[in-house]
């Protein structure tokens, strides 16, 4: 299945500000168990953040931050990538995987109805 990088990345964001036990019990619930080898195991980086003054002035580094990075292959070849803010490695590695579940074909294409939350994510939802 193709979608455009605008529904991906929405869902990426979704799942990379998901709280980690909400979208463990969410696939829990849902009986997600997805089989996958890890591409990139979850490693954790730093990154620079910039920032503007008001917003629209010139930009400045204003620190650095956390990142955990993962990359998996479902069995039918569907690659799933996820980045997050923080040191969380599985919660990584489940967003990885449900990035990929997310461009599967069935069984898995039920759960992108609504892209906008695959985590069920309090803090995407007061966003």
């Amino acid at each position: 299945m193709h979608f455009d990088t605008a529904t991906r990345q929405r869902w990426m964001s979704v799942l990379a500000h998901s709280e980690p036990q909400d979208l463990l019990a969410r696939m829990q619930s849902l009986q997600l168990a997805p089989e996958y080898e890890l591409i990139r195991t979850p490693e954790t980086g730093l990154v620079q953040l910039q920032a503007r003054m008001g917003g629209i002035g010139d930009r400045f580094f204003a620190g650095d931050a956390t990142l955990t990075r993962a990359a998996v292959r479902l069995t039918d070849g569907t690659l799933g990538y996820s980045w997050i803010l923080g040191r969380d490695r599985p919660h990584a590695e489940r967003c990885a995987a449900i990035d990929a579940l997310l461009q599967s074909p069935p069984p898995f294409s039920h759960l992108n109805g609504n892209p906008d939350n695959p985590a069920g994510s309090a803090t995407q939802r007061a966003h």
